[in-house]
Order: C-alpha cells, then structure tokens, then sequence
C-alpha cells in the first residue's frame, strides 16, 4: 500500500503523520486489505483545517472523503469517519452481489 500524507499552506510535523498512519491502516484493514494507493492532504484554510482522503481499492473502488474542522487532527477523524462509511457500503454491496442467487 502506497501512502502519501501532506500538508497545504502548513508544516505536519512528524508526529501527526504517523499517527494519522496507525489509524489509516488499522481503518483500512478492517474493510480491504488490498489497498493500493491513499493519499491526504491536509490544508490550511481561513478559520479551518481542510482534510481530502482518496482510497483506491484494486483499482476498482475509488473513494474520496473530505473532512473540516477547527484542528488539523479532526479534520482527518472527520474524513475519516466518512471513508469508513463509504468503504464499509461497497464492502456490503460487493459481498451481496457474490451472494445474491
């Protein structure tokens, strides 16, 4: 699995990337565990941090997931959050259309 964390108009730091990492992959695992590629920028905007999550599954399922908020650190829970949702969805319809008689 391919991941690339950046931040727009802001520096990360080292500590926030690999903590955004651990939850990415324990995230990931629990739906995929064929990831190819997740990539996240991080911006900065007037008031808030934006957070933009992209997910391709198997070159098939592609997700892309955006979060705000007043950190940096829930901005990326609340991309996140709607990831998670997402994935979860298309691992329930694949699973009913291998199923389905």
């Amino acid at each position: 699995m391919k991941l690339d964390i950046s931040g727009k108009n802001l520096d990360l730091g080292k500590a926030l990337p690999t903590r955004i990492a651990e939850k990415l992959k324990t995230m990931l695992n629990k739906y995929f565990t064929n990831v190819t590629d997740v990539s996240l920028v991080i911006e900065k905007q007037r008031e808030n941090f934006r957070a933009d999550l992209h997910i391709h599954v198997n070159k098939i399922i592609s997700i892309t997931a955006t979060g705000e908020c007043k950190e940096a650190y829930g901005a990326f829970e609340n991309a996140l959050k709607h990831a998670a949702k997402r994935l979860r969805r298309s691992k329930k319809k694949q699973y009913i259309s291998k199923h389905r008689p």
